[in-house]
Parts: C-alpha cells; sequence; structure tokens
C-alpha cells in the first residue's frame, strides 16, 4: 500500500457515485468493492474505487450492468400484504441482521477465540452473553461471572461458585442462588457446570444444530438453573448464525426453538401476520414459515425494534411501508458510520 495514498469514507465514495452510504456499505461487506476495516469504519483506497469504477465500464461496454440493484433489490409495496411482509422479514434476515452480528454478536464472540476448541472460553462467551440475560439479574453479574471463570481457569465446583460469590459480596451485590446459573448443590444439582461436565456448551450446542437435535440440546439449556426457553433459544439461534448453519436448517424439525419471542418479534410479527391472538410458539413457527433464513430474521427483527425505531408506534408505521423500513435503515447506518469511536 502507498502511505501516501487517499482513503475516501464510506459517505465520501457514496457521494463521489451518488449513490446511499447502504449500497456502498453493502458492497464493502460483500467484497464487491475492495475496502479496509479500521475499528468498526471501513476506508476505501482511491486505487481501489478506480479499479472497481474501471470494471463496471468494462462490464458496461461487454453488455452487461453493475448497479445499485445488483446488491441491492429496491422493496416494493406491490404484491399485497402478505408480498410485503415476506419482503420486510427477507430484508431483516439480509441486512438489518449484518448489523446485529456486527455490533453485538462479533464483538461479544470474538473476546473468545477459543471458543470451540477451550471449555473454559466456551463457558465464559455462555455466562457473558447469555446466562444472566434475565430482566432481574444486574448487568455487573454477568461480567463477574466470566472474569471469574476466565481467570481461575477451572469447570471445578463449587470452587467457581464460592469464587464468584465471593467477588459479587465484596462489589456489593447480593448472590442469587435460586436462579443463578453457576450456583452449586451437591444434590442433583442443575448449574451449568455440572450440566455439562467439562464438555464444551458451544461446540456441543454446534454439533447438536448440525444433526438436527434442536429439541434435545435445547432442552439441556433449559433445564440449567436460571437458564429457560427463551434464552437457551437466543443462545441457539446466535450459535446457528455464527456458524453459517441459518441455510442449512430447511425443514428440521423444532427449528421454532431457534426463534426467541419477545417484546418486538411479537408487536412485528402481530402487525406483518395481522394476527394478534398468536401464542409465542405460533408467532416462533410463522417466521420459520415466511423467512428465507429465520434466524437472521430474528435477529434483525429484535435490532430494527429496539436500535432504529425504538417504539410501538413507529413500528407500526413503518411495517406498513417495506420503503418506510428500507429508508430506516439506511438513515441509522448512516448514523452508525458517523458515530465517534470511542479509542
Amino acid at each position: 500500500m502507498n502511505p501516501e495514498e487517499r482513503l475516501l469514507t464510506v459517505r465520501e465514495v457514496a457521494e463521489l457515485l451518488r449513490l446511499s452510504t447502504h449500497t456502498v456499505r453493502l458492497w464493502l461487506q460483500t467484497g464487491k468493492l475492495r475496502g479496509l476495516r479500521v475499528g468498526r469504519r471501513w476506508r476505501v483506497r482511491e486505487s481501489d474505487l478506480h479499479a472497481f469504477l474501471k470494471a463496471a465500464e468494462t462490464a458496461d461496454k461487454e453488455g452487461g450492468k453493475v448497479s445499485q440493484q445488483g446488491i441491492f433489490s429496491p422493496l416494493s409495496s406491490s404484491g399485497g400484504m402478505k408480498a410485503s411482509a415476506k419482503q420486510i422479514l427477507d430484508f431483516f434476515s439480509e441486512q438489518v441482521s449484518k448489523l446485529f452480528f456486527e455490533d453485538l454478536q462479533r464483538p461479544l464472540w470474538k473476546n473468545y477465540p477459543n471458543h470451540l476448541s477451550d471449555p473454559v472460553e466456551a463457558l465464559a462467551l455462555f455466562l457473558e452473553g447469555y446466562a444472566y440475560e434475565r430482566n432481574v439479574s444486574p448487568k455487573s453479574y454477568k461480567s463477574t461471572a466470566a472474569a471469574t471463570v476466565m481467570e481461575l481457569r477451572t469447570l471445578e465446583q463449587p470452587r467457581l461458585w464460592e469464587e464468584y460469590a465471593s467477588r459479587l459480596r465484596s462489589s456489593g451485590k447480593k448472590p442469587n442462588p435460586q436462579c443463578d446459573p453457576l450456583y452449586h448443590t451437591d444434590l442433583k444439582c442443575s448449574c451449568v457446570v455440572c450440566m455439562f461436565g467439562k464438555d464444551n456448551i458451544v461446540r456441543l450446542a454446534k454439533e447438536g444444530l448440525e444433526a438436527g437435535n434442536i429439541r434435545g440440546v435445547h432442552r439441556k439449556l433449559d433445564s440449567v438453573r436460571g437458564i429457560g426457553g427463551k434464552i437457551a433459544s437466543v443462545f441457539l439461534r446466535d450459535v446457528a448464525v455464527y456458524f453459517g448453519l441459518t441455510k442449512y436448517l430447511k425443514n428440521v424439525e423444532d427449528r421454532w426453538l431457534l426463534q426467541p419471542v419477545d417484546l418486538w418479534v411479537r408487536r412485528t410479527v402481530s402487525i406483518l401476520a395481522r394476527a394478534h391472538s398468536m401464542n409465542d410458539k405460533e408467532m416462533a413457527q410463522w417466521i420459520v414459515e415466511n423467512a428465507s433464513e429465520p434466524e437472521r430474521a430474528n435477529q434483525g427483527i429484535w435490532y430494527f425494534g429496539s436500535r432504529i425505531v425504538r417504539s410501538e408506534e413507529a413500528l407500526e408505521k413503518a411495517l406498513r411501508n417495506p420503503e418506510t423500513v428500507r429508508a430506516l435503515f439506511e438513515d441509522h447506518c448512516a448514523t452508525v458510520e458517523e458515530k465517534p469511536v470511542t479509542p
């Protein structure tokens, strides 16, 4: 690389090409346009942009066409509500879920690079990202649990619980044995360590999904103290996405168990399906039946609701028209791009 060569931002490239920043970012993510990752931001060498434009010009002369639509097909509000709902679900799967992954999932999983080979790292990942996601769990519990596991480098009980509880008390927090996944008892213990032994929780989840044993691995996670079905579904959904299993789960029995249903999912499905009387299982099944990649759609639904529209009224208004969904998404992408990165 020439150290004197100018690096362009996504916005600068978009202005030069008279396209949206969203389109440029998608080209970068898919490799159509070469770029560099600098933290969370993209940068494009001038030479790479020139090469891209030259290739586009050549393709056009040869009868091909390099266009914005080739990367992102505009959503259409025609075809009725059912067609629009399918379009929106696929948009959540293909586009919005990428923000979920970049902003939330990848940073977490990147902190534990040996999660497939090291049972200790796998457990720490599960504790930090999933096990304490109940509404009643203070956020400090998950960081304390993960740090305890990583520092002790052991899966031995009751040592883990005793050290973790001690750290909570020293920071002014009170341990909650009734629903803490690390709490250990000597008789029929259902703590996460005793339920999974020295096995790798991430690898077992991955292998279970690959074998089509969704219900079995979900049941095992659900049986851990303090976890429950929803957290089990969140974890398995993210395992499926992280390891690229979503395209291989078609027609797999019990796939609906990879669909955690929360407030945003309920609101979104109620609007798109025009059915306000569905229970959580029916909503999960509806997403599986109507989305091309249901697990990514689920991530996208949550991200769109909680991070982009942020209110029930705004969500209902947006879902009336697929183009509104796209516009709000693009605005959010532009905001994320311009957000200062903390050193």
